[in-house]
């Protein structure tokens, strides 16, 4: 998938696009699921999406950031899980995707989520884990979180994230590093 283009050209305004997951079905791009018919995201072609990343080992947030900045992602680092509320809350409009850790210092991934998802509900989410027990995986599916298991490969994190930006549910992305039952 091509990365998203951070030059907006000066003499007309973005054009925006709205996908929905019908149209998405006729591309390939997702199965029918009845919770996605019917949905629908606008996304703005010249803008980059934007990241919101928790993570709390600097050396795996900074990998990760600087990867994600190459392929023109917007990223927004809070310095911890307590901070991620309050740096959506000023930039939940540039922010498409929230990629977290499950296993925190400060504090633990799914209720960050779920305080994140008090201020949007509808914010697209894939964590990052080490190890997850079943019961844990289940909490995940239940929230549709997209999971990847570390260590994982830096393309796929990129294609998940821009699927996941552009309003593909995360039960509809395949992926072998999804866990699953």
């Amino acid at each position: 998938m091509a990365p998203f283009s951070s030059q907006e050209p000066q003499d007309r305004p973005p054009r925006s696009v709205t996908l929905r997951a019908d149209d998405k079905l006729k591309e390939g791009l997702a199965s029918p699921h009845p919770r996605s018919l019917g949905q629908s995201v606008t996304t703005h072609l010249w803008n980059k999406p934007g990241i919101l990343l928790i993570e709390d080992d600097p050396h795996v947030r900074t990998m990760i950031q600087l990867a994600l900045e190459l392929q023109q992602f917007e990223v927004f680092v809070p310095a911890n899980s307590r901070d991620a509320v309050a740096c959506y809350r000023d930039n939940h409009k540039h922010i498409a995707v929230v990629l977290l850790e499950v296993h925190l210092n400060q504090g633990n991934g799914l209720q960050t989520l779920d305080a994140l998802r008090k201020v949007n509900p509808k914010i697209a989410a894939c964590f990052m884990a080490s190890d997850l027990g079943s019961h844990e995986r289940q909490e995940f599916r239940d929230r549709d979180a997209y999971l990847l298991a570390k260590p994982f490969d830096l393309k796929h994190l990129i294609d998940v994230l821009q699927l996941l930006a552009l309003g593909v549910p995360a039960h509809l992305l395949p992926g072998e590093q999804r866990y699953s039952t």
